[in-house]
């Protein structure tokens, strides 16, 4: 997975983009609750454990763009929890998730966690 953030500096104009490549395992336990039978709610909790494998910095500041890849100073491992609810209908599924990160993404003095929001339409062979 891919997460990441944008920040502009109201100070400067300056805007700064982080993204950062995940080998990410999940693992949720998933209730259903049957309407009928074609109609479903799933709701669901559960964990991930995941590990940094790239990240890419951009910075622009007064039309100049710096870029920086490399994982110095970012932490590898990151940990979490997560929510979901969705509907399923027949062997269509739509579903709004959530995960946040217990781990600090940086090395440094930015206390940043990752926080995901995720939209998953999907067909259940």
């Amino acid at each position: 997975s891919v997460k990441g953030y944008r920040e502009k500096d109201k100070s400067d104009g300056s805007v700064s983009t982080l993204n950062m490549g995940y080998l990410e395992v999940p693992v949720y336990f998933t209730w259903h609750y049957k309407f009928n039978p074609n109609l479903r709610l799933r709701l669901g909790v559960g964990t991930y454990v995941a590990l940094a494998v790239n990240a890419k910095l951009k910075t622009k500041y007064n039309n100049v763009s710096q870029s920086y890849s490399g994982l110095d100073g970012y932490k590898l491992p990151d940990v979490g929890i997560g929510l979901t609810a969705g509907l399923q209908y027949k062997r269509f599924l739509v579903e709004i998730g959530n995960s946040l990160g217990f781990l600090k993404v940086s090395e440094y003095d930015i206390a940043f966690h990752n926080e995901v929001a995720s939209l998953t339409v999907g067909y259940q062979f």
